[in-house]
């Protein structure tokens, strides 16, 4: 009967998510990756993309820029719900991303743009010498792919 049971559970198991990467011991997951593509957050390769902005916002974070404005946020959550469009409501339920954790990405997206203004000039991480940076960043970080 136990073992029956046993069995029963194990055959039970449903895959909630899956790690795509882990960044200095940050989990990456397939849905943190799926929101980020829907919210037009990071572009193709998506997993490589996301990685490097999980290698800057652990720089961001050691040298901790202040907070933007709300209205900054919520000019951005506006710029990443409408990059979404109708598909919205699908995006959040499918991810389980909320609107508290989309305000998030907004300003995390946000102090990477002002630590890179001030970092780079004016160009951001769209600077020539952002590439040799993002490449340091990684060589120096653990990163783990996972396929």
């Amino acid at each position: 009967m136990i073992v029956a049971l046993s069995l029963l559970v194990a055959l039970q198991q449903v895959l909630l998510d899956r790690i795509v990467a882990n960044v200095d011991g940050v989990a990456i997951t397939q849905t943190d990756l799926n929101a980020a593509i829907a919210l037009g957050v990071i572009q193709e390769p998506a997993l490589e993309r996301l990685v490097e902005r999980q290698l800057v916002l652990a720089e961001v974070a050691r040298f901790a820029p202040p907070d933007p404005p709300a209205a900054a946020i919520d000019t951005e959550v506006a710029a990443m719900t409408a990059r979404a469009g109708g598909r919205l409501a699908a995006v959040m339920d499918a991810t389980g991303v909320d609107e508290t954790r989309i305000r998030e990405m907004a300003r995390d997206t946000l102090r990477i743009q002002a630590y890179a203004a001030q970092r780079f000039g004016p160009a951001g991480l769209g600077s020539p010498e952002t590439a040799q940076w993002l490449k340091d960043l990684r060589g120096r970080a653990k990163v783990t792919i996972r396929n």
